[in-house]
C-alpha cells in the first residue's frame, strides 16, 4: 500500500485516508487467525501492530474533534506545513536513529493484548471512522494554523499530523505484510 507523496490539500488527504484505511481494514480482516497473533522474534505480531496503530491514531482523531480553540494550548503554527515527503523523511530519520514508540503507544503495555482478532479489527475500524469524520470540519487553512504534539517529531501542524498518520498506517500495514508473506 502506498500513499501518493504529492498529496497536500484537505481533499487529497481525505481521499488518501479513505482509500488507505479501507485497504488496511480489508487486509487486517484477511489475515488468518493463527498468523494474526504469531510472534516472530522481537518484532510485534500483526495484532500488536494494529493495536499500536489504534493507540497512535485515536488521539489524532479525538484531538481533531475538539473545538479548535482548545488546540491553542499547543500554540498556533507560524510556519508553512512540510510536505508529505518532508515530514516522512523527518520521521524516517528518527527511526534510523533508533527511535521507538513511546510506552503510551506500545501494545505490550495495554490490556488490548487480551482481545480477539475480531475485537482488534473492530477497534481499528472505529478509530479510522473517527479519524475520517474528524477531518470533515477542517479547512485547508485550519490544517496549517493549528498544531498538536507528536512524541518524536515535536509540534506538528494538523496537516503534518495527518501526513504522519497516513505514513504510519502505510508503514505498519506494509510491515505486517512483510511479516506474514
Amino acid at each position: 500500500m502506498e500513499v501518493n507523496p504529492s498529496i497536500y490539500t484537505k481533499t487529497e488527504i481525505a481521499t488518501a485516508a479513505i482509500q488507505l484505511c479501507q485497504q488496511a481494514t480489508e487486509f487486517f480482516r484477511s489475515i488468518q487467525e493463527e498468523d494474526f497473533f504469531k510472534q516472530t522474534g522481537k518484532k510485534w505480531s500483526a495484532a500488536e501492530q494494529i493495536v499500536h496503530l489504534v493507540l497512535a491514531t485515536r488521539p489524532v482523531a479525538l484531538g481533531m474533534k475538539l473545538p479548535k480553540f482548545s488546540l491553542r494550548i499547543w500554540g498556533t503554527n507560524r510556519q508553512h506545513s512540510n510536505t508529505y515527503l518532508e515530514l516522512t523523511a523527518r520521521y524516517q530519520q528518527q527511526l534510523a536513529q533508533g527511535a521507538k514508540a513511546a510506552k503510551l503507544f506500545s501494545p505490550n503495555n495495554n490490556t488490548n493484548h487480551k482481545k480477539t482478532q475480531t475485537q482488534i479489527v473492530k477497534d481499528w475500524e472505529k478509530t479510522t471512522t473517527q479519524l475520517l469524520s474528524s477531518m470533515e470540519s477542517w479547512t485547508n487553512a485550519d490544517l496549517d494554523n493549528y498544531q498538536m504534539p507528536h512524541p518524536l517529531l515535536g509540534k506538528l501542524s494538523i496537516r503534518e499530523m495527518l501526513f504522519f498518520t497516513l505514513y504510519h498506517i502505510q508503514y505498519h500495514t506494509n510491515s505486517i505484510a512483510k511479516l506474514l508473506y
